[in-house]
């Protein structure tokens, strides 16, 4: 197939155009967390030991993708997602208040991040779950299999939410006021804080938003398959 062959099949499927708008955001809060904690840990609340520890709750997020087959018999696919939406806000927000009120309280803040990490977990699965779903349904209608050029696309935004979060945590910082390697002021420490926890909250909140979206398209493949 031809570049714009490939262009015109990635943007003529509504169904996937959906399915990345809810990806793209959650990838996006995802990477952002990962990539700006550091800074929270190290200049914002001044424990930068504690990034180790929350590099190992990767555990928790491999735990949170082990119950998906195990909630999917319990409640329905939808619902599954949303707890991944709940236990990653409430694992961020727990960060914030436990560093801003706790900052030496090692056994909470991996608790908070565990939580975190296994509504990360839950996400992945999910995501991994609905792309399989859209190429089946996607080759239904059209009668075409491509599945590797819907997954490399999913892998394109994946980087591309990559990309954007480096550039928007150099701006942040520079917002922040952020001087490297020295310590930070009060205002800046706490300006910090709220952009590492509240614009990848902001993002999941976007994300549940196209969510919604996602599943209107779903109803709407099933009514007319």
């Amino acid at each position: 197939m031809s570049l714009k062959e490939i262009y015109q099949l990635i943007l003529q499927n509504h169904l996937f155009l959906s399915y990345i708008l809810y990806f793209f955001f959650f990838q996006l809060s995802f990477e952002w967390m990962n990539s700006y904690n550091i800074y929270y840990f190290k200049y914002s609340i001044n424990q930068d030991y504690f990034f180790s520890i929350y590099a190992f709750t990767i555990l928790a997020q491999l735990f949170g993708a082990s119950l998906y087959p195990r909630l999917a018999k319990l409640i329905s696919k939808q619902l599954i997602f949303y707890l991944s939406a709940c236990l990653s806000i409430l694992g961020m927000l727990a960060l914030f208040i436990v560093g801003q009120t706790l900052p030496d309280n090692s056994l909470l803040m991996f608790f908070a991040a565990s939580i975190k990490q296994i509504g990360s977990g839950l996400f992945m699965v999910t995501a991994t779950h609905d792309l399989a779903w859209v190429i089946d349904i996607s080759s239904q209608k059209t009668g075409k299999y491509y599945p590797a050029i819907l997954t490399s696309a999913k892998l394109l935004v994946a980087k591309l939410s990559t990309s954007l979060t480096a550039l928007g945590i150099g701006f942040g910082l520079h917002f922040a006021g952020y001087v490297n390697n020295q310590r930070q002021t009060p205002h800046t420490a706490l300006l910090i804080s709220l952009q590492t926890f509240g614009i990848p909250i902001i993002f999941v909140v976007i994300s549940l938003i196209g969510y919604h979206f996602y599943r209107q398209m779903v109803q709407h493949e099933k009514r007319t398959s």
